[in-house]
């Protein structure tokens, strides 16, 4: 899953360490909060990149 960033707020009262970020992203996986979208992978974009590799 594909979990967006944590409203800064929030992240800042609760603590910034790697535990607190994954329960958060679990729990926003959970609770069905977590709608990001990963990158496809193909457009111009990704052909450029595969361009610059070669």
């Amino acid at each position: 899953m594909e979990v967006n960033q944590p409203d800064r707020s929030t992240r800042r009262r609760r603590g910034k360490t790697d535990a607190v970020d994954a329960e958060a992203a679990a729990l926003a996986v959970l609770s069905g909060i977590a709608r990001a979208l990963p990158k496809s992978g193909d457009g111009q974009v990704e052909a450029l990149r595969m361009l610059r590799l070669a």
